[in-house]
């Protein structure tokens, strides 16, 4: 990939570390959809956001935050990309990345918020997408805006996607996807509508479909949902009924995550863990391009070809800014840091310490990143994370503690329990063979 060598750092508040330049001209096949993909090294770490030249194959660094943002939507009226972000919190940043706000605390929405959509009315719809899950509002989308819960917790396990039913039985409705399932183990689709009213399984998915990401909703109502294990993205129609495979594994696909429609000639636009990848309405493959940066991408957003303006020029090719500070250990400040020094709504630059109260349970949760040393690929990180709720789980940092190091596949009659670094417990049921757990 070849860089300009002119790039512009400076440092604004909220914890926000940009770089910007000059605008040109780009876009994938010649259209003016703006293209935006998210980089991590780490999922609760510090995001890169670049804008993605699709027809040249170029990622173009937009800006740099400490907040560990996911899923996006573009919001015409106010110029604003929204995202959700795995700390709980809600923001907003300008397409040029010079305006970072927060719209939502931290860990307000519990560990994790993902796929922002509005409905006609311009309010704020996301998904907290993992345990508990449930679907929240935010009216108006401004700082400051109401917060309510529209949907209570739906799923057993994470949900990530979420839209609108545009026609059908479920025009209007919230669409959530249920990654994993819950008792059978059967990723799902649940419908609420009109929004708010008691969910019910739209789509069941079938057995062995554990791993459903993403859902969107095309112009005519047809829904598409990707599928991360088995590299494929399905199509139904706005009825539920399944229509086929829209693309997969034969087309590049590798892990499927985060899509996007472009409203004007629907086409689609998804990212896996190392590519952008964009197909015209009828699921052929028009462009790529592949990530070559450190890490990998997680997360995804678009303005549609049919917004006029789009808020600044497209971000021209530079050289990418220095990672942000990572300080070996918590007293450590880095003299170049000033948000070290005086952290914003957006955290330090490596992790975010003290209590937090989940509102959706009372539970306590307190995250503590001890160091992070920089490694060639994936960073070693050290961190430790506490809950309430867990008190059976005993470690050497003490009771109701787990580290990143410490996972463990635990047996429960004939069941099995994976326990992550973080405390998150996925139940995988036997399938009667004993000898697969799904």
């Amino acid at each position: 990939m070849k860089i300009s060598t002119r790039w512009l750092l400076s440092i604004v508040p909220f914890g926000l570390c940009v770089s910007l330049a000059a605008g040109q001209d780009c876009g994938g096949s010649g259209s003016p959809m703006r293209v935006f993909a998210i980089s991590k090294q780490d999922p609760f770490g510090q995001a890169t956001v670049s804008e993605v030249d699709l027809a040249n194959g170029t990622f173009n660094q937009v800006f740099q935050t400490a907040t560990p943002l996911t899923g996006g939507r573009y919001e015409p009226t106010r110029d604003r990309l929204y995202f959700g972000s795995n700390n709980g919190g809600i923001y907003r940043v300008s397409p040029d990345g010079s305006v970072f706000e927060e719209i939502v605390a931290p860990f307000t929405l519990g560990s994790s918020s993902d796929s922002p959509v509005f409905d006609a009315a311009g309010d704020l719809y996301v998904n907290t997408s993992f345990v508990p899950t449930g679907i929240w509002k935010v009216s108006p989308p401004d700082p400051g805006g109401v917060l309510t819960q529209v949907v209570p917790p739906y799923s057993a396990n994470a949900s990530i996607g979420l839209d609108i039913g545009a026609a059908g039985t479920s025009a209007g409705g919230l669409l959530g996807v249920s990654c994993c399932g819950g008792k059978f183990s059967t990723a799902f689709v649940a419908l609420s509508n009109p929004p708010g009213a008691p969910v019910s399984t739209f789509i069941d998915l079938g057995p062995g479909t554990t791993f459903a990401f993403d859902l969107k909703v095309r112009p005519s109502g047809n829904i598409l949902i990707s599928l991360n294990f088995t590299s494929q993205i399905l199509e139904y129609d706005s009825n539920g009924n399944f229509l086929g495979v829209f693309a997969d594994a034969s087309d590049g696909l590798s892990g499927p995550s985060y899509m996007q429609v472009n409203s004007e000639d629907d086409s689609v636009v998804v990212s896996d863990i190392n590519a952008v990848h964009h197909f015209d309405a009828a699921g052929t493959l028009v462009d790529s391009a592949l990530f070559s940066g450190t890490g990998f991408l997680e997360g995804l957003v678009i303005i549609p070809s049919t917004t006029s303006g789009g808020g600044s020029s497209p971000v021209p090719p530079q050289e990418p800014s220095p990672p942000l500070p990572r300080p070996a250990q918590p007293s450590y400040c880095p003299e170049s840091c000033e948000d070290c020094e005086e952290p914003g709504p957006g955290g330090r630059a490596v992790s975010r310490a003290g209590n937090e109260i989940m509102l959706h349970s009372g539970e306590v949760i307190r995250i503590e990143t001890d160091f992070v040393l920089p490694c060639v690929g994936p960073d070693l990180i050290w961190r430790r994370t506490y809950r309430s709720q867990v008190q059976e789980s005993t470690s050497p940092c003490g009771t109701g503690w787990t580290h990143t190091n410490d996972e463990q596949l635990l047996p429960r009659e004939e069941d099995l329990i994976l326990s992550d670094g973080s405390g998150t417990q996925s139940l995988f049921e036997d399938d009667c063979s004993g000898t697969r757990w799904v």
